[in-house]
């Protein structure tokens, strides 16, 4: 982004307020859940960790306007401290949340109310050292999560409960990990993706069975990809494709699955009409071909897909109904 795109920022939060009230005005009702060719029962939720809010809120997948969350998980019994990733595991049914404060919660998906965790990871035998995003291997039964201060990637079993020893560690000078935010897995072709957010404002690659000080397998990185502070990464592997949330640009930029080394985005939304405001979270829809985003400054905002340029939001989720406090990790569970 050039420094004359750069200026135009500080102008989108201003017009916020004025297009979501076009581009959705009051509650809908959540999405009729139905079955699908497989007989499972669709979910059709959004899920978003409030940091300022010690909470998680839950909205049907379509919801847009001032939308009241379908559920709320808060209170003292949650152990929620600025929880920041998220993401959701249907088939068992559960929700994995990372708090500032060292730990990952995990609570059953149809959580409700100020409600204890079904389990919990924390303790000094962990090696988590300030962990911003949990990602779920449901194929391997395995999580992994990003130690911002600690520059690593930490990997325990699925059912890991209390004081445990991580599985495998990323970690050391030759990973590339710097302040790493965010993370995905990729089951189909076996490998981490990370986001590191800046100065460094990289994706760095690495087996999905790396352990130690290894080096990633590719490295996307400088001035061509527009990565400019970015805080999320999702993978959308229907696609071959990567979608990154920046927030010091307030875009979304995609890429090849596999890009390496100072490569363009193949589509960047950007631009006023986007209203994208310091985006920390952002999730691709593959079922339904959309981009959801998770702007710091107090709301949801949906995309086609395909979406490039300055494009209006599809629908969005915004106001004092909704329960949304600085919301950060978002998912979808279609």
């Amino acid at each position: 982004m050039n420094n004359a795109k750069l200026t135009i920022i500080s102008l989108f939060a201003l017009i916020a307020t004025l297009i979501l009230s076009l581009s959705g005005c009051g509650g809908s009702s959540p999405a009729a859940t139905g079955g699908t060719g497989g007989g499972t029962t669709a979910i059709n939720e959004i899920y978003v960790a409030n940091f300022a809010g010690n909470s998680i809120t839950a909205y049907g997948r379509t919801n847009s306007g001032n939308a009241v969350p379908l559920r709320t998980i808060a209170g003292a019994a949650t152990g929620l401290s600025m929880p920041i990733g998220i993401t959701v595991d249907t088939a068992n049914n559960e929700i994995y949340v990372t708090s500032w404060g060292n730990a990952i919660n995990v609570f059953t998906r149809t959580g409700n109310g100020d409600i204890a965790p079904i389990r919990s990871i924390t303790g000094g035998a962990t090696g988590m050292n300030t962990p911003y995003s949990v990602a779920l291997d449901s194929v391997n039964n395995e999580i992994a999560v990003v130690n911002s201060n600690g520059n690593s990637i930490t990997i325990y079993a699925r059912t890991a409960n209390g004081n445990v020893a991580p599985l495998r560690t990323i970690a050391g000078a030759l990973t590339g990990l710097a302040t790493p935010v965010s993370a995905t897995i990729d089951t189909v072709n076996n490998e981490i993706l990370v986001v590191n957010y800046s100065p460094a404002n990289s994706i760095t690659v690495y087996s999905r069975t790396a352990n130690g000080n290894v080096a990633p397998i590719r490295t996307l990185t400088g001035a061509a990809t527009d990565l400019v502070s970015p805080f999320s990464i999702s993978l959308d592997t229907t696609n071959n494709e990567i979608v990154v949330a920046n927030s010091a640009s307030n875009s979304v930029t995609v890429y090849p699955r596999n890009a390496n080394g100072n490569t363009p985005p193949l589509r960047t939304i950007w631009g006023a009409t986007t209203i994208i405001a310091n985006p920390r979270g952002v999730f691709v829809d593959t079922v339904n071909n959309e981009i959801v985003v998770a702007n710091y400054v107090g709301y949801i905002t949906a995309y086609p897909r395909t979406a490039t340029g300055n494009t209006l939001p599809s629908r969005s989720i915004s106001g004092a109904a909704t329960g949304l406090t600085s919301p950060w990790g978002i998912v979808i569970a279609p």
